[in-house]
């Protein structure tokens, strides 16, 4: 079986990207680490949980794609619009150089998806960006 990367950029820019969004909860852990421990510990929680987040929507994504057979020499970045409680609502292909039958399949996969949501709320992001190739 052939594995594929799913980078899943969360939590900035793009109303978000996870990996990101835990980067600029980094930054604030860091920040709040001199002014207050307390706060400092929910900070850490924080960027674990959205570090979490972004490895389950990664593994979702992998489960609902792993089995589409794209080129090697492909990519495809696409923009997945969710509602809280993780129902895929929109699905935009940016980037994509993948068949033009790939690309209906991953499009058709992803907006039949409900990701993952119960127990990130506190990190839930409604438009994410995912880039779409196989791992090295």
């Amino acid at each position: 079986m052939v594995r594929y990367l799913v980078s899943a950029m969360i939590g900035l820019g793009l109303s978000a990207h996870t990996a990101e969004a835990a980067l600029q909860l980094d930054a604030k852990t860091s920040a709040a680490q001199a002014d207050a421990p307390a706060e400092s510990q929910a900070w850490d929680h924080q960027a674990q949980l959205a570090r979490d987040y972004a490895q389950s929507i990664r593994t979702d994504l992998r489960a609902a794609l792993g089995d589409l057979a794209w080129p090697s020499d492909t990519i495809c970045a696409a923009e997945i619009t969710q509602l809280p409680g993780g129902l895929v609502v929109a699905v935009k292909l940016q980037t994509c150089t993948f068949p033009d039958a790939i690309q209906r399949a991953v499009l058709i996969r992803l907006k039949e998806r409900t990701l993952p949501y119960k127990g990130f709320e506190s990190v839930f992001v409604r438009r994410i960006l995912v880039n779409l190739r196989k791992e090295q």
